[in-house]
């Protein structure tokens, strides 16, 4: 079993199709295992192209699930095919693991606020007849993408 990967920064996105049953359960698990690198900081499953699941792919998934986070990885899934959905509602794996509608949702799930953190300052500032305050509002992330800086003016 192949499963395809994409990357969005350090979220890796696992995305498995067809079938995982007892046949292949130990194969998906190490093809997950292996795709997963360090520098991971989430992992998301998106299970559109996934027809079914059996007890021993959700025995693989809560594993997962229980060894990122031991890893301190944020973990979620996305875009899950109605008939697999209805497993992980009757399963309970639903209120377990965080399920998203979509892959972009999925990454904000993720990556918010893991990889940010928020810092207020007031800064007054006066003039000869002028009394503002100014607020900055910054979002310093930790990742390698920058940071962004919104000035808020009172």
């Amino acid at each position: 079993m192949e499963i395809p990967t994409e990357r969005n920064g350090n979220t890796l996105i696992l995305i498995p199709g067809g079938r995982i049953d007892g046949q292949n359960a130990l194969q998906f698990q190490s093809e997950i295992n292996g795709a997963i690198n360090d520098s991971d900081n989430a992992v998301i499953l998106q299970l559109n192209n996934l027809t079914y699941i059996s007890s021993a792919g959700l025995r693989v998934i809560l594993l997962l699930a229980k060894t990122l986070r031991s890893r301190n990885i944020k973990f979620g899934m996305c875009e899950i095919s109605h008939t697999v959905k209805d497993v992980f509602e009757i399963s309970g794996f639903s209120k377990i693991i965080p399920t998203h509608n979509s892959r972009d949702e999925a990454i904000a799930a993720v990556v918010w606020p893991s990889e940010f953190n928020i810092v207020l300052v007031c800064v007054r500032s006066t003039s000869v007849n002028l009394h503002d305050e100014v607020w900055f509002l910054h979002y310093a992330s930790s990742s390698s993408s920058g940071i962004l800086v919104l000035n808020w003016c009172l």
